[in-house]
């Protein structure tokens, strides 16, 4: 009898991304990845907490930048960073919003499958004085979440790259996350984000 191969959530996801991403529209993967990261940036928007979000794609490569709070950092039951968890638990991000119709249109697919499916993905916090980060390779994470100095300002940024294995050749698309944008309830406001694309 074979071995019961145990995997981690994102372990698991990486096995059977077309679980989590729909496989039917293979073009559209890095732009359904790259929308499921700003589940929780546009939330800090329209809740107030944060009043700027800068988006920046070229490729597979995308930077998500708001000027809120920073996601909280204290520890939670398991012994993880409360941010720790909404990078490694399926829903956890949507488990938390304040607004549970927005989360339904947002969190339509998990940040943790971002980061399943990226070579390499980092978070960064900035929050209460302090630089925060924890960085992940292939879905695996370098270290737990910890403070590596100091900080003036306020905020969270979420760097990636996806890993082209998973994406059948497609990149970020600036006409379709326009588009997406666009159409995005009308709590959001929209005069706060910008976008770069190149």
């Amino acid at each position: 009898m074979d071995e019961i191969q145990r995997l981690s959530p994102l372990e698991a996801i990486r096995h059977r991304p077309e679980l989590y991403v729909r496989p039917d529209e293979p073009d559209t993967v890095p732009d359904q990845l790259l929308q499921a990261s700003l589940c929780h940036p546009l939330a800090e928007l329209q809740c107030g907490s944060a009043s700027r979000l800068h988006i920046s794609i070229s490729g597979l490569s995308a930077v998500i930048t708001d000027d809120g709070p920073g996601w909280p950092v204290h520890r939670i039951h398991d012994g993880r960073r409360f941010a720790e968890s909404l990078l490694g638990d399926l829903y956890a991000c949507r488990d938390h919003k304040q607004h549970a119709e927005l989360a339904k249109s947002l969190c339509r697919i998990t940040l943790p499958v971002v980061v399943a499916l990226s070579e390499c993905f980092t978070l960064d916090i900035l929050r209460d004085g302090e630089h925060w980060r924890q960085v992940y390779r292939n879905g695996n994470a370098e270290a737990p979440l910890s403070c590596i100095g100091s900080c003036r300002t306020s905020g969270t940024r979420l760097s990636f790259v996806l890993d082209q294995r998973f994406c059948d050749g497609a990149v970020f698309s600036a006409e379709a996350l326009s588009v997406w944008l666009a159409a995005l309830p009308p709590e959001v406001p929209g005069d706060g984000i910008t976008v770069h694309a190149s």
